[in-house]
């Protein structure tokens, strides 16, 4: 059984939960397989671009779970809509996040396995049709962050070989989880990165100005042009503020 701690938003303590696992392995086939996800996660938490890190994860989980295609849907809450920023496939998708399997999935939390998309009454026809692509099975993960908050689904389509198992849904819930914490990650730091070129701006467009500000648990002092000649000036053991006060002795 596949499984991870992920009570930490600190990716190195889920890998190094993977690695114990690949090490205690009874078969070559699981340790294999094992090492695989953890390479996965391994890259997954290198990348900072969120376009990037999808396509990675696109790319490699249909790999992994030997899937026709792999699409990540992210939660858009204000417009309560699901919305696929990259596909393996290269489409883009939109709809209502109460319609189809990956809504469901990403609805209720629950992982979804159809072994018959075509029969089941969750399925939304309309992006088969969209993108002229006809799914047979479906493994549907939601991507969960460790505070518990779903952002997401992670969803397989078409099992090359047979349909979607015990075993994928493990390896799909380890990815899908690691994904999250990835994503948010990758969120935050572009947040971030939009922070602090904004206070910049606004600094150097001041005459003189030091702006200490935060951007997330890290803060950030920007000083101005002027301001930093200024400091850089007041420095110098020439200048008169740096010199010695000489007083009068009283006898």
């Amino acid at each position: 059984v596949l499984t991870c701690d992920w009570s930490s938003d600190v990716c190195s303590s889920d890998l190094m939960a993977i690695e114990v696992q690949t090490a205690r392995a009874s078969t070559p086939g699981t340790a294999e397989q094992l090492q695989s996800i953890l390479a996965v996660c391994k890259k997954m938490s290198t990348k900072k671009e969120v376009p990037e890190l999808l396509a990675l994860l696109a790319r490699e989980g249909a790999r992994l779970l030997d899937a026709e295609l792999v699409t990540i849907f992210l939660l858009d809450e204000e417009r309560r809509e699901l919305w696929s920023q990259v596909t393996l496939d290269g489409e883009r998708i939109r709809f209502d996040a109460r319609l189809g399997i990956a809504g469901a999935a990403a609805m209720t939390g629950e992982v979804i396995n159809v072994p018959d998309a075509q029969n089941d009454e969750r399925f939304f026809r309309a992006i088969d049709t969209q993108t002229n692509f006809k799914t047979r099975t479906v493994l549907a993960v939601p991507l969960r962050v460790p505070s518990g908050q779903v952002i997401g689904t992670f969803q397989c389509l078409n099992k090359r070989d047979g349909l979607f198992g015990e075993q994928d849904e493990q390896v799909g819930q380890v990815l899908a989880d690691q994904a999250a914490i990835a994503i948010r990650n990758a969120d935050w730091h572009a947040s971030a990165q939009t922070e602090r070129n904004r206070l910049r701006t606004l600094v150097e467009t001041t005459p003189v100005g030091v702006l200490i500000a935060s951007t997330g648990d890290v803060p950030v002092s920007l000083m101005s042009a002027s301001a930093t000649a200024i400091a850089s000036l007041k420095s110098d053991p020439r200048h008169p503020a740096r010199r010695p006060k000489i007083g009068r002795a009283h006898v």
